[in-house]
């Protein structure tokens, strides 16, 4: 618990005003646009869409906030993990009418339950 309220509040903190400035719309092309020639634009954009999927995780799914927030900052995928949100993420931003929050939203509920399963399949 304690980390997932330090992991929000830099979430919260991280959140640039060029990031919310964005239309819904426009994250995923500013996102794309600059994963290889500004990351720093991308990571703002990256961030405000994490930002805005936990609190709707926290708002909708409580019980999976935990989970969410160790997927969003890296403690609860391998690299394997990572590397296949990671490219689900950037194939899907490629396609017209993609909105970065709600594809970020679904990835991280999807895997917070399929993690969620897991963990209790194993006890």
């Amino acid at each position: 618990m304690k980390h997932t309220i330090i992991a929000l509040a830099l979430l919260m903190v991280s959140s640039f005003s060029f990031a919310s400035e964005l239309k819904s719309d426009e994250m995923c092309q500013k996102y794309i646009n600059n994963l290889f020639t500004d990351v720093h634009i991308a990571e703002q954009v990256g961030m405000q869409a994490l930002r805005v999927s936990l609190n709707r995780i926290s708002d909708e799914h409580p019980e999976y906030l935990n989970i969410a927030t160790e997927i969003a900052f890296g403690t609860a995928l391998d690299d394997a993990g990572h590397a296949r949100v990671g490219s689900y993420i950037n194939v899907m931003c490629t396609k017209e009418g993609t909105v970065l929050m709600d594809l970020v939203y679904k990835i991280l509920l999807e895997e917070s339950i399929r993690i969620t399963k897991e963990l209790e399949a194993t006890k």
